[in-house]
């Protein structure tokens, strides 16, 4: 028997997904960062209940590995940790990034920009080009200024992620100029599902977590507060 329970805690929807010897897959979502920490392991167990599981027989775990939320990425690596000391599992992990355009569908050839909010006017982005139904990325994640990610953006593409909602007042007065279009914001999320069609279809996006190095969010920039810090900081 393959039970498989996908994590996923870097954004405002709280997201987890189960399968089970390859049948059709679950899923559960909640939504406000304040709650992860409170409802991710009543969400956890609630869900294998209703599939008459038990956290025992999870052989398999799928993580969100970030970037997004640094504390709704501790939450769920803590988690995915402290279950892992209990009982050894497989883990595995992919980019919030790559998660989001997995979701998305659009025809061969199309262009799609992922961009995700960094905070301080910095937007994290990977770009992706759909070829044979799959999205083949086209550059490796990013941190970018708002300028920088409009001036990579190419004309008749495809944008998706919370940098949508963040910085809309910025990018719209060039959507048109660049004909973007903009994908409704529930895509810009990642999702726990998506981290189960990476493992089934054995994506290179999605890695097999095994050093202690592995077992850390990708974070990508410091904290704000650790900026912060270093902007005050006596020159040496």
């Amino acid at each position: 028997m393959s039970c498989i329970l996908a994590i996923e805690t870097s954004s405002p929807i709280l997201s987890i997904a189960f399968q089970q010897d390859g049948k059709p897959f679950v899923e559960s979502t909640l939504q406000g960062y304040s709650g992860h920490v409170e409802n991710l392991i009543p969400l956890i167990d609630q869900m294998l209940k209703n599939q008459s599981v038990s956290i025992s027989e999870v052989d398999t775990f799928l993580l969100g590995r970030g970037p997004g939320s640094f504390t709704g990425l501790r939450v769920g690596f803590a988690t995915v940790k402290a279950l892992q000391t209990v009982q050894k599992r497989n883990c595995y992990g992919a980019a919030s990034l790559d998660m989001i355009a997995e979701h998305i569908t659009l025809k061969d050839g199309s262009v799609l920009a992922v961009g995700l909010d960094a905070h301080r006017s910095r937007i994290y982005s990977k770009f992706f080009v759909r070829q044979q139904n799959e999205w083949k990325p086209q550059s490796e994640i990013q941190l970018h200024s708002i300028e920088e990610f409009m001036k990579a953006l190419p004309e008749n593409g495809w944008l998706a992620g919370d940098a949508l909602l963040r910085y809309r007042e910025i990018l719209e007065p060039k959507q048109k100029l660049m004909h973007w279009n903009f994908l409704p914001e529930p895509d810009g999320y990642p999702r726990a599902a998506s981290l189960l069609s990476l493992f089934q279809k054995k994506d290179s996006r999605i890695q097999k977590l095994q050093t202690p190095e592995d077992f850390l969010p990708l974070y990508l920039r410091l904290s704000e507060a650790e900026e912060k810090k270093n902007e005050h900081a006596p020159a040496s």
